[in-house]
């Protein structure tokens, strides 16, 4: 019963070979362009009902994450997630700390606690935060790094915010704003 024509007159066999009328042309048309109206509304909704549900489950797991340069981080290694063998799935697949070296789009380039380059790009997904222990050299070490680090991020930060500033004036000197 699939494309079952409902709520419409029952239309005689004469009216099939009879030359087509304008006032029919145009209910059909009006008819068509309904059913486009309703089938675009019908999407839309849809489409906002995953959006929320969407931003649900982003507030539920607090949001995009971000690391800054010098944090350290883990990366997650999903080599062994397929495999047959019983040994294999105990491997721990979160791997040693490592640092954030410089931040891409949604990825980021790292390094080794001892400054060696890692090849590739890792993205936010693979990465989680990696909290030294407590009193620990690890956590004496990052901490000097970081007090290193810091004239570095504030030069850093206040250049990015001057190029915005001269994005911001170009935009208002061309009337884009």
């Amino acid at each position: 019963m699939l494309g079952a024509i409902v709520n419409t007159p029952k239309t005689q066999i004469s009216a099939s070979v009879e030359a087509l009328v304008a006032t029919d042309a145009k209910a059909h048309m009006a008819y068509v362009a309904q059913q486009r109206l309703d089938g675009y509304a019908a999407r839309v909704e849809y489409a906002l009902g995953r959006k929320a549900a969407f931003d649900r489950r982003v507030e539920k797991n607090g949001g995009e994450i971000t690391y800054r340069k010098g944090d350290l981080v883990q990366v997650y290694s999903s080599t062994w997630g397929y495999t047959f063998r019983c040994l294999k799935k105990l491997i721990f697949r979160w791997s040693t700390p490592h640092r954030v070296v410089e931040k891409l789009s949604h990825s980021y380039r790292l390094e080794t606690i001892d400054g060696v380059p890692l090849e590739g790009e890792y993205n936010t997904r693979r990465l989680r935060p990696f909290v030294p222990k407590i009193g620990g050299r690890l956590e004496r070490t990052q901490q000097q790094f970081e007090a290193h680090l810091a004239p570095i991020l504030e030069e850093d930060e206040r250049r990015e915010l001057e190029a915005v500033e001269r994005g911001r004036a170009e935009a208002v000197g061309s009337g884009l704003e």
